[in-house]
């Protein structure tokens, strides 16, 4: 008898270390708010928010079909979506850039406070 009453002591302690753990919450639909589901948020990526249901089972939605709410969750275990660059293109390219104004190439920088927002970056190659 003993030894059942320590197997139930370790699957309760296990139980009640892991639990913290699993972010299981009720997710509901942007369009119909008496739609609702548990799942534990797995990730985003391009617009799409992977979940596991409580089966197990993951599922896929897009960023949009979810409340307001749980966008606002979504973001902010993503971290930073704002449509910022997730690489600092100008820190990498900042030693990289030349100009090749009259012929000759030189290096080149942007002023203060003028660095722009987007970049393109145009390859050419020949041979």
């Amino acid at each position: 008898m003993k030894y059942r009453w320590s197997q139930f002591l370790t699957l309760g302690l296990i139980i009640i270390v892991t639990a913290p753990f699993v972010q299981a919450r009720t997710w509901t639909s942007a369009a119909d708010s008496s739609k609702r589901f548990e799942a534990e948020y797995v990730g985003f990526k391009a617009n799409v928010v992977t979940v596991r249901m409580r089966s197990g089972t993951p599922a896929a939605f897009p960023l949009n079909a979810l409340s307001q709410a749980d966008r606002d969750f979504v973001l902010s275990q993503a971290g930073d979506t704002s449509g910022k660059p997730t690489v600092d293109v100008l820190g990498v390219l900042k030693d990289q850039l030349i100009t090749a104004a009259d012929g000759t190439a030189k290096p080149f920088s942007f002023k203060k406070g003028k660095e722009p927002s987007h970049f393109l970056l145009y390859v050419s190659a020949y041979w």
